[in-house]
């Protein structure tokens, strides 16, 4: 390792032992897995995903798109880590990806010229032999990182949070944001993606409060972890923003381990800070080409030299302050580029400095090999004028630093967004929503400069009505002059350099790309997006949306506002497939050859001793208030008045026009506590349907329709399921508490099947589900075993339960229809649905006990004409089947399905349904 100067956020004393590629490295306390590479002299992590081109450190954080690692910090491999990301720890492994020093496969950058995105579109797709045989090798060769063969050693867990104020990022905004609110007495969460608060802070000169920007955010830190009610996630990113405050995030701790959080915020402060963007010119992907924030936090927060001579272009004031960080390091600036013709204060004191200002210049390329079957770094740069008159000069350098600009970090905001001249970027047309729950603060929000970063985190965390004073700041290097500058923008006619300009580097997209794409008609960012790959890596185009905007705009001769961004999707930060199975268990499973058998059996099980299936998926609606029962006298045709307390009915909700929407639980728990249970997947069309009765039916009804879909239901079933609550008989429903929290208990029958339903929170009904099951022994039944029982007891479905259906044809009439009241009564005296011809709920069972009933075959009797049908089958499970029957058919039919050109006769009997 080599010598390290002074750091912001490392201890030099404390050394660290890791690997990479086998090789044993040490690092210090405090570094990330990038700095502690870069100090070792390792600039190449890996290589491109298309054209498998060298690729090293390029950004300081998520936004990085070239140096992605697999990682194993103890609990597993995984693959496509951002370098930047990870903080160093003993014994950490990590793995380049893609051959990091020789890669023969870079023989596709010398075929690139014939290979341009989207190429196979073109010239593949009109010879589907070739294509089934290129697809696979296309899908290889575009692969990254190799997926571990095992399963993290780590498992995730979920956890929940409600909170009154989040704070999204832990920069200068974020801090002060979260003190003021914290001041208040407010609940406040602070989630940070760094693994260390400061964002900026850490890399910069400058003072807050009197003090340094790094102690300042450890006193801040300190402040915040003393005050009740506060919480502080770091390595935390939010990757989703949902509706009512709803907020994910990955957390990822140390072994390897992840939590996904789930927060419910009154508020929502987004100090999601700006992104710098890069500049186009030829072989601007070399290892050494990097953003000015990245070489700033190399040098500032770790201490870190980026290179022995460093070449800087910029358009703000960021490549001057870090021209002087650089030289702390020992770097030698070998010139500032700079496009603007008169640079402004910042270039006339580099000057005095004794630095080179090249004003009203650009890099045109970089210099370095050719081929890149190895590492090929860059090794100068090739400056020009920007207006293409004049001598060109080629400057040694290991380093080119630049700096486009920069764009406020929008990816979680909700609202709107356009492009700000005078700001040079794509900015939010508000700073807050509609009903002021999301706010951006600081960079997020266009502020410039430190002492307006923070006074907008200090405005958006104290409450209405108080006032806060904001902290008090100074940064020498604060520059806030800025210019709109792209780099070698394309022209009307191609060039050679735009096959090697890149405006993506993740996906190797360059200039030459988004031409063609432009040419063949693609020219909205949204098309040329998905015809090249734009922005669809792991960063999620944090450094080329913009980049890819204003090329298009320049091909298609338009204002870059008129081309506008393409719509961010969440997650907004990749998100490992554990971490969204946090929480969740997966039951073995029988063998894939052998689903159904298994289904009988344990449905077998079922009939002489206890199964436990998980019932979360039926909806659960809770009416409450005075007008509860009115309502459902309104919407219900089967009579609910002279329901008890503590008892439960089935009840029939129907549509105007007579036909079924659904058969539901209806059970009283006070007079004025109604809950409705629906069959699996219907609770939404109910939820609909009495909403539009209460609201637009009878809308002075007083009664709150509340969804419990946060509550788990488990079912079951089986004779000695009754004997969880001996007093739950049929009929009754009952709050309870086994001693394990809060239950609702059902008890009811599937078929002559005893049913016992559990519903509550997840943790209590887990709880009891491991009570009636024995301590987890008793099988659980899966959604393929639960249709077998279905079917076998003749109790109806969602298939039987269609749109099309009225009581009559499932046999329910009488009390089931004798509330005259009920929506849809009505229409039940209509023509078409008293026709005494209509087909009618039946069970079936095959006569040969070998033979299966084939689901959605026709019923007809034996001799008939095929096309005159006397029914259908509409589930079928093994030699058992349910279906719908014309009145005087005859007991014994044939069942006939036509599949894929062949035929099945199957002879079955006909009995009545049981029905509910």
């Amino acid at each position: 390792m080599t010598g390290r100067s002074a750091g912001a956020g490392i201890d030099p004393a404390r050394p660290i032992p890791f690997s990479f590629d086998g090789r044993p490295l040490v690092g210090v306390e405090g570094d990330s897995l990038a700095s502690a590479l870069y100090a070792n002299g390792i600039r190449v992590m890996g290589r491109s995903v298309r054209r498998h081109r060298p690729r090293g450190l390029f950004g300081a954080g998520i936004e990085d798109p070239s140096a992605l690692l697999t990682v194993d910090e103890g609990g597993g491999r995984i693959i496509n880590t951002p370098a930047a990301m990870v903080p160093l720890r003993p014994g950490l492994a990590a793995w380049s990806q893609g051959r990091r020093d020789w890669d023969p496969l870079a023989v596709l950058d010398l075929a690139a010229p014939w290979l341009p995105a989207g190429f196979y579109y073109h010239t593949l797709f009109g010879f589907p032999r070739v294509w089934r045989w290129a697809r696979p090798l296309f899908r290889a060769l575009a692969g990254q990182g190799r997926v571990p063969d095992t399963s993290p050693h780590s498992a995730a867990v979920a956890r929940s949070l409600t909170v009154d104020v989040l704070v999204v990022g832990a920069g200068p905004a974020g801090l002060a944001a979260a003190l003021a609110a914290s001041a208040s007495g407010a609940r406040v969460l602070v989630a940070e993606q760094d693994f260390t608060l400061g964002g900026s802070l850490l890399a910069g000169t400058a003072v807050i409060e009197g003090r340094r920007a790094a102690d300042w955010v450890a006193t801040a830190q300190a402040t915040l972890a003393a005050r009740p009610g506060t919480t502080i996630l770091t390595r935390a990113p939010v990757f989703g923003l949902y509706d009512d405050g709803l907020a994910l995030i990955a957390q990822s701790g140390e072994g390897g381990g992840t939590c996904l959080w789930s927060v419910e915020a009154a508020r929502v402060i987004l100090a999601t800070g700006a992104l710098e963007r890069p500049l186009l010119f030829a072989g601007n992907d070399r290892p050494g080409v990097m953003l000015a924030s990245a070489a700033a936090t190399l040098a500032g927060r770790f201490g870190v030299a980026p290179g022995k001579r460093a070449v800087i272009q910029t358009v703000t004031g960021a490549g001057y302050a870090l021209a002087a960080r650089l030289a702390a390091v020992g770097t030698t600036i070998e010139a500032i580029v700079d496009p603007r013709p008169d640079p402004g204060p910042a270039a006339h004191r580099a000057q005095a400095a004794g630095l080179r200002v090249l004003s009203g210049h650009t890099v045109r390329s970089t210099l370095g090999a050719r081929l890149s079957w190895g590492t090929a770094p860059v090794r100068g740069a090739r400056v020009g004028p920007v207006m293409g008159t004049g001598p060109v000069q080629d400057l040694p350098c290991d380093v080119l630093a630049v700096s486009g600009g920069w764009s406020p970090g929008l990816g979680l905001w909700p609202g709107g967004r356009g492009w700000d001249p005078s700001l040079g970027a794509f900015r939010a047309t508000a700073t807050t929503t509609e009903d002021e729950t999301v706010v951006l603060v600081g960079a997020a929000a266009g502020a410039g400069g430190l002492a307006a970063t923070l006074a907008s985190g200090t405005r958006a965390g104290t409450p209405p009505g108080v006032t806060a004073v904001p902290p008090q700041s100074e940064d020498p290097e604060e520059d806030t002059d800025r210019a709109v500058f792209w780099g070698e923008l394309p022209g009307p006619t191609p060039t050679t350099a735009e096959g090697r300009t890149f405006v993506d580097l993740q996906g190797d997209v360059t200039v030459h790309d988004l031409r063609v794409a432009c040419r063949a008609g693609l020219a909205s960012i949204e098309h040329a997006k998905r015809f090249t790959g734009l922005g669809m890596g792991t960063d999620q185009g944090r450094t080329s949306a913009v980049l890819g905007a204003a090329v298009v705009a320049a091909l298609d001769g338009r204002d870059i506002g008129a081309v506008g961004l393409s719509r961010g999707r969440f997650p907004v930060v990749p998100v490992r497939v554990d971490t969204w199975a946090a929480g969740h268990v997966l039951p073995p499973l029988p063998p894939p050859d052998e689903p159904e058998a298994e289904a009988f059996r344990l449905a077998g099980t079922a009939r002489h001793d206890l199964v436990v299936v998980d019932e979360s998926d039926r909806g659960r609606l809770l009416l409450t208030g005075p007008d509860a029962r009115a309502l459902l006298r309104r919407a219900s045709v089967t009579v609910l008045d002279d329901l008890a307390p503590g008892c439960w009915r089935w009840a029939l909700l129907l549509r105007e026009d007579g036909h079924l929407v659904a058969p539901v639980q209806v059970g009283a728990l006070a007079e004025d506590r109604i809950a409705v249970v629906t069959p699996a997947g219907m609770g939404r069309s109910v939820r609909r349907h009495l909403s539009f009765i209460h609201h637009v039916l009878s809308p002075g009804l007083r009664v709150e329709i509340q969804e419990t879909e946060a509550l788990s239901v488990v079912g079951v079933i089986g004779p000695r399921a009754a004997l969880l609550l001996p007093s739950l008989e049929p009929g009754r429903v009952v709050d309870t508490d086994l001693g394990d929290g809060p239950l609702r208990l059902w008890g009811g029958r599937l078929g002559a099947l005893p049913r016992v339903l559990i519903e509550g929170p997840p943790r209590s009904v887990a709880r009891a589900r491991e009570h009636a099951g024995q301590g987890g022994q008793a099988p659980l039944l899966g959604p393929l075993g639960l249709e077998v029982l279905r079917v076998t007891a003749g109790v109806p479905g969602a298939a039987e339960l269609s749109g099309r259906r009225i009581p009559a044809d499932l046999g329910l009439s009488g009390p089931w229809v004798a509330n005259r009241e009920g929506l849809g009564t009505r229409a039940l005296s209509l023509p078409a649905l008293t026709d005494p011809n209509r087909p009618r709920l039946v069970h079936l069972r095959a006569v040969q006990a070998a033979r299966r009933v084939p689901a959605g075959a026709l019923l007809g009797r034996d001799g008939e004409d095929a096309l005159a049908t006397s029914g259908e089958v509409t589930s079928a499970q093994g030699g058992w089947g349910l279906g719908f029957v014309r009145p005087g058919s005859g007991e014994r039919l044939r069942a006939v399905s036509r599949v894929r050109g062949t035929r099945e006769d199957i002879d079955v009997t006909v009995v009545p349904a049981p029905g509910f």
